[in-house]
């Protein structure tokens, strides 16, 4: 399995350079850090191709920015085009607002005092591209200086390899088992030593999430991520054994169960 994970760090720092003599540049300051097992252009055990993608765009003369991510290379490439538009247009939406910036960062003269510390931090992450499934995640940080913590988005993507098409946690179950599995996992949360004293509202909001859970497959199971009403993230484990009974056999997950079983 071939796990990646990009992550953009943007650090806009902007201090006043008075120095005629020398340039007046306002870059933002990026710190790129690229984590891959394997390669950023690398094949993984059933010859999916992974290619690594990059995008630049100016905010200003003196400031810039870029986003990065992987697609796939796929035998098939209206299934290939079908996943990669999706991916791509996530990944483009992530762009900084660029007006909001500009005046700022052509500021040369700005007072030490009224520096502004930003941070926004984009990172692609793969989480399983075996089996004919591909499971990946395009997190957000961002954080303004003042805020007691940064703000955190995360948008999740399962696809199933043979059609292009994404499917969700609830695609993947048999009609008939749809509530119960629903019961189990409700069930499995209240067991979670920081529920036990909420009240059941925190629980209805819960099951309001299952119809469009956010979920990420790896080699062992399912990981099923719940927002709390103070926006606190509670991650819920199933391994592929405890599912098995659940999930249908000749749907995205087939492949699966033909290995592990």
């Amino acid at each position: 399995m071939l796990s990646a994970i990009i992550s953009l760090r943007l650090n806009i720092v902007l201090t006043s350079n008075r120095l005629s003599e020398r340039t007046k540049v306002r870059p933002l300051t990026i710190l790129l850090s690229i984590i891959v097992y394997n390669s950023s252009y690398g094949q993984t055990l059933d010859s999916t191709l992974l290619e690594h993608k990059k995008f630049v765009y100016s905010i200003s003369d003196n400031c810039f920015d870029s986003l990065e991510w992987f697609e796939l290379k796929l035998p098939n490439k209206t299934v290939e085009e079908k996943i990669n538009v999706v991916i791509k247009e996530a990944m483009l939406s992530k762009q900084l607002d660029t007006a909001a910036l500009q005046e700022i960062c052509d500021d040369a003269d700005l007072p030490d005092n009224e520096k502004l510390h930003k941070y926004f931090d984009v990172a692609f992450g793969i989480f399983y591209t075996q089996n004919q499934i591909f499971s990946c995640i395009i997190r957000t940080d961002e954080y303004f200086g003042g805020g007691s913590h940064p703000h955190q988005d995360f948008i999740y993507f399962n696809f199933d390899l043979t059609n292009g098409k994404q499917f969700n946690f609830h695609d993947l179950m048999l009609n008939d088992s749809v509530t119960t599995i629903d019961s189990l996992i409700i069930q499995k949360l209240k067991q979670e030593e920081s529920l036990r004293h909420v009240d059941e509202g925190y629980f209805d909001a819960f099951r309001n999430q299952l119809q469009e859970v956010r979920f990420w497959i790896d080699g062992l199971g399912i990981t099923l991520r719940f927002e709390g009403k103070g926006n606190e993230l509670y991650d819920q484990r199933w391994s592929f054994s405890e599912l098995k009974r659940f999930i249908k056999k000749d749907g995205a997950m087939k492949k699966v169960y033909e290995k592990t079983n």
